[in-house]
């Protein structure tokens, strides 16, 4: 008896500590992301979205408009799932640090994209960076904040594996993205944790090029953006 009451006040001191420690991480998380929209309000970001019409970007109107103060994405039919629809910035940035708010809706197979330092390849699909925003197939495929570059060279790096991710984005709501990417230095930040912190060794990928949105065609689903801001380093 003695040793089974000394092993449940064991159990119930681990999770008090688990769980304070888990909601200190959260707070952490969150106040950095405040800090980080301070700075946005000193002046060193400027918004890349109007919140009234796609002036700056360029793609697929019928795909995308501004629903309600904030850039949507949708899908209105099926079409070849290799043949996704982007939405992308005229300018061409180089070094940068982009914030962003998203969220996505509908069914099981969901899965969107910010792309970076982008360029069409002659299937006018996008090289370049992505953070990866959603999954596949419900919870079994989850790619929230990695790193991709998936009609190029097949990239995928990310510093959490799956079990981490699930328990950091916020499946119903609104998640915070953040990318920074200098030189050769590529990292991504979700709700305020680091998912990559990577280093580019090849010299032969450009350095600037388009920020992009992706929808993918072969489910109905929705993505929005919003608070979308850029400060050039």
């Amino acid at each position: 008896m003695h040793n089974l009451k000394f092993n449940q006040m064991g159990k119930s001191v681990i999770n008090s500590v688990l769980s304070a420690f888990l909601a200190v991480l959260m707070v952490s998380s969150f106040m950095g992301v405040a800090q980080e929209h301070r700075s946005d309000q000193n002046g060193t970001a400027i918004s890349l979205f109007n919140g009234k019409d796609l002036t700056g970007w360029k793609g697929e109107n019928q795909w995308w408009k501004v629903e309600d103060g904030m850039l949507v994405g949708a899908t209105i039919s099926k079409r070849n799932p290799e043949d996704p629809s982007w939405l992308i910035t005229e300018k061409a940035f180089e070094n940068f640090e982009l914030t962003l708010w998203c969220k996505l809706e509908g069914d099981g197979n969901r899965n969107s994209g910010v792309y970076y330092r982008g360029k069409w390849n002659a299937e006018k699909q996008v090289l370049g960076y992505e953070f990866d925003l959603g999954g596949w197939a419900g919870e079994k495929e989850l790619w929230w904040g990695e790193l991709h570059d998936p009609y190029g060279r097949q990239l995928s790096v990310s510093d959490l594996d799956k079990s981490a991710i699930k328990q950091l984005y916020n499946k119903k709501g609104w998640n915070h993205v953040r990318i920074r990417v200098q030189g050769d230095h590529i990292q991504h930040w979700l709700n305020g944790i680091k998912t990559v912190d990577w280093y580019e060794s090849d010299s032969s990928i450009q350095k600037s090029g388009f920020i992009g949105f992706q929808i993918h065609p072969e489910s109905r689903y929705k993505v929005s953006f919003r608070s979308i801001k850029l400060a050039k380093l």
